[in-house]
């Protein structure tokens, strides 16, 4: 079995996690959705209800699975 250490997001990932977000929305076909800009992002990730999680880019892919109706 593979171990995989996860980390929390801090405002030095805003670039990466911002990266991501906007990765996701274009696969999602919501691109046009996504208004948060890399400075809001690392205003966000300090605070402490803003949960973001992270592995590292070396990790093997975890598959998610859609909930119906999604």
């Amino acid at each position: 079995m593979t171990e995989i250490t996860i980390r929390r997001a801090t405002p030095e990932d805003a670039a990466d996690v911002a990266a991501m977000v906007r990765e996701i929305a274009v696969h999602e076909d919501r691109a046009a959705h996504v208004h948060v800009a890399d400075e809001q992002w690392c205003a966000l990730l300090g605070r402490p209800e803003v949960i973001v999680l992270l592995g590292p880019r070396t990790a093997p892919r975890l598959h998610c699975h859609r909930r119906p109706g999604r």
